[in-house]
């Protein structure tokens, strides 16, 4: 996805508890935002996906979350609804991006870090499948 929904940024929306930051990334099923949750002054992530997605993907994410419950390495999700022509699902940060971390490494990972990653990956597949979502 283009960084179209940089032009979100510096907005406020659901009441004014949260305000769009500095664009992340984008795939082919929206963009991602740092956002400020308005009331404690915390960062969120904000995930945004055009109203007009072909293959609309975030309510089902949504969904997802709601299914999975709490757990430490499932971030809480905070509200889903709209901006303007977007859907915005505003959620817990669980800490710094794995882009961000690598981009610090030099965009390598040692065998060590990779094998640690590995190891949190397979338990978070883990617990999504056993919640009987399969993760493609």
């Amino acid at each position: 996805m283009s960084r179209e929904s940089e032009s979100l940024v510096g907005q406020l929306f659901h009441n004014n508890d949260y305000t769009i930051n500095e664009y992340i990334t984008g795939g082919s099923f929206g963009a991602f935002h740092v956002g400020t949750d308005n009331k404690t002054g915390k960062q969120v992530g904000v995930k945004l996906e055009k109203k007009d997605a072909e293959q609309m993907q975030l309510f089902l994410e949504y969904g997802f979350y709601r299914a999975l419950g709490k757990a430490r390495f499932i971030p809480q999700i905070f509200c889903f609804g709209p901006i303007g022509d977007w859907h915005a699902l505003v959620m817990e940060m669980l800490g710094p991006s794995l882009l961000g971390i690598n981009a610090k490494c030099g965009h390598r990972f040692s065998i060590e870090t990779t094998t640690q990653l590995m190891v949190q990956l397979m338990t978070v597949f883990e617990y999504i499948h056993e919640h009987g979502i399969i993760y493609r």
